[in-house]
């Protein structure tokens, strides 16, 4: 690979200043047409007006906005001249054979870093000649390496330190793109090149056009930062292996760790095999080019995410690139043509290991007359599970893989799971929730439900109801979220700050205490039915159904029954949730023959679940306590309410012992209905997330005592369980088809009872506007949290005493103990 040049001294020493024919001046001679960099002189912007330039455009690129308005701001002086004192290369690159060639390199200039060592008169002279390649020395510093290396590597004291820290040389170049030879590598005529950047940039650029003596033009574009590991001397020598990664900029995966794609995994891999290789006496080099999404740009990027993630099916592998294209016009625009030209201004004739699959960019190097050994594609480890559709998207399109390419069967099923998946996932959202169950009011609306049908002349009274409601509980409407909480807050006072104590605002270790109740205390919150009690010991007082229940799993809490450290009873954990049984619950719920709890095994299995899934989720510490997993779910001090529940449901939806399964896609508290089968998937699936909703609600407060706020909580629903939807049907807003459908046992996945949850919760989409009214509140001042409290709740309540001397549900339901 070592090459002969000529030597740096004695070329490129005359200067250009050339100007308009109209200007007045002559041009000092020189081949204009030159196909080398060497023989068309330096290159010379001028912002001062007076001619003396070469060039259409000026340096820095895009960057180049940004001068102009610091110039227009005053706070940059448009004279300026850099002094360039000690700014000279601190290595040698070139110069190459490959700079002499007639368009070899035609999208820099390959003699952009030597200004000083080739100008020094010149730049006396006040000549505006700027670098546009800079070469310096630094240390990276990846995570990866530096704290969680499992590449492999050891430390060798040279390349890699002991700190993780790797040391490079690292290079700046900025486009500078010569117009012949530009059209050249991609075939046009340059008249024709002329005249589309011309076009396409509005006009920006009239000179592309108006000058045909000038032929170097500085876009504003990015430009490449290159990354060499080991000695660059090494690049041109062919005793020692080059291991090299081309990598087209990617901001969210590169720098904030998005997952929908490989790329930052790719470039650690790549920056790790170029360690290796430096490592072993060989050389290293990362190409980082300035291409974000396709050189189409991060808004046209995002876009396309959206609109992959929308389709109908969710996002797959066979409309991956499909989806691009509908947005941009076109799959890609990065044109790897020029791509090559920064390796052969480092004078590299071959590559020996090629980390990439992209086949665009093998053929570019080829095409160059640069040889590429192996190739080297990422490891399966390294793919991010969200990524893996454009990894199958790209494998079917042809890209290089090591491994096996799908077959157009083993692809139908590939699509199959995604799209299984993607129906999946789409579910685990109280978006899916409200959209669905307004799907099945709509139909409802049109006398399209089998079992229920709606009077919507009957939601302003029911409205009425409830703001009267609020109004009798709390006068001053000063109203609580609906939550565990006020369950605990009973006649002999709010027991919860008896066992507790009184918060302290962001005192997290009360925090983790008071998430950790919550939790345990929601999953034990299903239906207590019409004959069971608890009688507290401490209060010598008695409760029933949900207070009962609240206070109930407050004692247990309280005797340490959920934790596994005598000494630490405040707290709940996974080895004694996991080894809790029947026997021990049953006893701590007082739970008789003569005072039966329905569905007792259901809760047990459900706590025994959770303490799985702590199990299996371990993050912050060994306690393994649910208050981890929640917390490790928020990033910062404030948190979407529907962003929370979404982090629930993906680490929770597998331990409701009667969950709903699609494709062994767990789903939780979800049923089946034929009117939301509106998008032709998923069987007709709606979910409620009944428990993990109330659990969110639950939660409001002790997040806020440990200073993270809960926002947008109206991204939640109402909750679709038998007091909110009582209400509906004993205020005439709700009404059965058949009558007799009164006295039907049902079960909760049951058709009515999935007509009859989500059309609870819809129109409390619909009463919420109405109680506000009522009221003369404003949404954000009584969101639902609010007045399901103040509220829905309670009046079902009332009106169910009313009606039924044992207060029971309008419907009768046999309870499981995990969803109503």
């Amino acid at each position: 690979m070592a090459t002969e040049a000529p030597d740096k001294h004695t070329r490129r020493r005359h200067i250009v200043l050339n100007s308009h024919p109209s200007g007045g001046q002559t041009p000092i001679a020189i081949d204009w047409g030159a196909d080398n960099p060497e023989s068309r002189g330096p290159v010379v912007t001028n912002l001062s007006g007076d001619g003396r330039h070469n060039t259409i455009g000026t340096h820095s690129g895009s960057y180049s906005i940004y001068r102009a308005l610091a110039v227009a701001a005053g706070a940059l002086d448009p004279s300026h001249r850099p002094d360039l004192t000690n700014t000279a290369p601190v290595a040698p690159i070139g110069p190459h054979r490959q700079w002499s060639e007639p368009h070899r390199i035609v999208s820099l200039d390959p003699y952009g870093h030597l200004v000083t060592e080739c100008f020094e008169q010149e730049l006396r002279d006040g000549v505006d000649i700027r670098p546009s390649i800079a070469v310096t020395r630094a240390r990276l510093s990846l995570p990866e390496l530096m704290h969680t290396n499992t590449s492999g590597l050891a430390p060798d004291g040279h390349i890699l330190l002991e700190s993780g820290e790797i040391n490079v040389t690292k290079v700046a170049l900025e486009p500078v793109w010569h117009l012949p030879g530009v059209a050249a590598r991609f075939g046009l005529e340059e008249h024709e090149l002329r005249r589309i950047l011309y076009e396409q940039t509005g006009g920006m650029f009239s000179d592309l056009v108006t000058r045909n003596d000038l032929k170097v033009f500085l876009p504003p574009i990015g430009g490449a930062t290159v990354y060499i590991f080991g000695n660059p001397e090494y690049l041109v020598d062919d005793k020692h292996r080059l291991t090299c990664r081309v990598h087209d900029e990617c901001n969210g995966s590169d720098v904030f760790g998005s997952d929908i794609c490989t790329c930052r995994p790719y470039l650690v891999h790549g920056i790790e095999e170029c360690v290796r290789e430096a490592q072993q006496d060989g050389v290293g080099l990362v190409v980082y080019n300035r291409k974000e999404g396709r050189a189409l740009g991060e808004v046209t990027k995002f876009l396309v995410y959206n609109a992959r993630k929308r389709q109908l099916g969710g996002d797959r592998a066979d409309a991956y690139f499909e989806r691009t294209e509908c947005v941009a016009g076109v799959q890609d625009v990065r044109f790897q043509e020029l791509m090559p030209d920064v390796l052969n201004w480092l004078g590299i004739t071959q590559i020996d290991r090629f980390v990439s699959m992209s086949n665009m960019k093998y053929d570019a190097l080829v095409a160059q007359g640069i040889q590429v050994g192996e190739r080297v594609s990422i490891p399966d480890a390294l793919i991010p599970d969200d990524a893996q559709v454009e990894m199958e998207a790209k494998k079917a399109a042809g890209y290089f893989t090591s491994g096996d390419v799908l077959s157009d069967d083993d692809l139908a099923k590939t699509r199959g799971r995604q799209l299984e998946n993607a129906t999946a996932r789409s579910l685990l959202s109280a978006s899916a929730v409200r959209e669905r169950s307004h799907w099945i009011l709509e139909a409802a609306k049109s006398d399209g439900l089998t079992h229920f049908r709606v009077n919507l002349d009957a939601l302003l009274p029911c409205a009425t109801l409830v703001a009267n409601e609020t109004r009798s509980n709390y006068p001053n409407l000063d109203v609580p979220y609906h939550s565990r909480w006020r369950h605990f807050e009973t006649s002999a006072g709010d027991l919860s700050k008896t066992t507790l104590g009184m918060p302290t605002p962001g005192d997290l270790e009360y925090c983790r205490a008071a998430i950790d109740l919550s939790v345990v205390s929601v999953l034990l919150d299903a239906g207590a039915g019409d004959t069971w009690c608890y009688r507290d010991e401490i209060t010598q007082t008695q409760y029933e159904r949900s207070e009962g229940l609240a206070v109930a799993s407050l004692r247990l809490f309280d005797s340490g029954l959920f934790s596994s450290d005598p000494g630490q009873r405040h707290r709940v954990d996974s080895a004694a949730l996991s080894r809790l049984d029947s026997s021990r619950l049953q006893s701590g719920l007082q739970v008789t023959e003569g005072n039966p709890l329905p569905g007792i095994d259901q809760r047990v299995t459900l706590l025994n679940a959770l303490g799985h899934a702590l199990s299996d989720h371990p993050r912050t510490d060994s306690l393994e306590r649910p208050a981890n997993l929640v917390l490790n779910g928020i990033d910062g001090d404030t948190i979407r309410a529907d962003e929370l529940l979404s982090h629930l449901l993906r680490k929770l939806n597998s331990i409701w012992p009667q969950g709903f399964y699609y494709h062994n896609q767990p789903l939780g508290d979800v049923g089946c209905h034929p009117a939301a089968d509106q998008a032709q998937l998923g069987s007709g699936l709606v979910p409620f997330h009944k428990l993990s909703q109330w659990l969110v609600y639950s939660l409001l407060e002790p997040l806020e005592w440990g200073g993270i706020i809960v926002t947008e909580l109206d991204g939640l629903t109402g909750l679709p369980e038998y007091r909110n939807g009582g209400l509906l049907i004993d205020s005439g807003v709700i009404l059965p088809v058949n009558p007799d459908l009164y006295d039907q046992p049902l079960t909760p996945d049951s058709e009515p009872i999935v007509e009859w949850r989500a059309l609870t919760v819809a129109l409390l989409d619909e009463l919420a506007p109405l109680v506000r009214n009522c009221l003369g509140l404003e949404a954000h001042a009584f969101p639902l949290a609010r007045m399901l409290q103040g509220g829905t709740w309670s009046a079902g309540r009332r009106i169910a005493k009313e009606k039924r001397p044992n207060a029971a549900p309008p419907l009768t339901l046999q309870l499981t103990g995990t969803v109503f």
